[in-house]
């Protein structure tokens, strides 16, 4: 993962990218991981869930947060918000594979 304006992943890009390829399953948090606390740093985060996402061999995690400790509770089943990201995977490829495709007819 790099910045448009570097040649090298910073420290801060290679933690959060590690993190991100860490999510393999849809969970729920009560605080922030330490690895994206520099990215609330502007707002109150109590409860987060991360769902990953898999589009064209790349990786993803979608982020819902709130400032009410009680929105995702860690210990509440995970079938929905899989089933989220799995949703959102299928449209992302979908849409990539419609964009690519109409490309490909006006060349």
């Amino acid at each position: 993962m790099l910045s448009d304006n570097q040649e090298y992943a910073s420290d801060e890009e290679t933690i959060f990218a590690n993190f991100i390829i860490s999510i393999d399953k849809p969970k729920c948090l009560i605080e922030a991981p330490e690895e994206i606390k520099h990215f609330t740093r502007s707002w109150m985060l109590a409860s987060s869930a991360y769902i990953p996402l898999s589009v064209q061999g790349s990786v993803g995690v979608l982020i819902f947060s709130s400032s009410d400790a009680q929105r995702f509770d860690p210990n509440i089943d995970t079938q929905f918000l899989e089933r989220v990201g799995h949703i959102v995977s299928t449209v992302i490829d979908n849409a990539y594979a419609f964009h690519n495709e109409g490309f490909a007819q006006h060349e």
